[in-house]
């Protein structure tokens, strides 16, 4: 995941401040660049989510 993303740092520092100290993040990116296949990179996203929830 990108270094300067930032909403994820602030979803774990804020969800840890309620306790919550035990999540996965699932990031889905480059879909703003012209020319890659961003369903291809949805369908991959989906797919580990599909993973992740199985583990839940």
């Amino acid at each position: 995941m990108a270094t300067l993303e930032m909403g994820d740092q602030y979803l774990k520092k804020l969800l840890g401040f309620l306790g919550i100290t035990d999540y996965t993040t699932l990031a889905a990116e480059n879909l703003d660049i012209i020319g890659v296949n961003v369903q291809a990179i949805v369908e991959t996203a989906e797919r580990k989510a599909r993973e992740l929830a199985a583990k839940f």
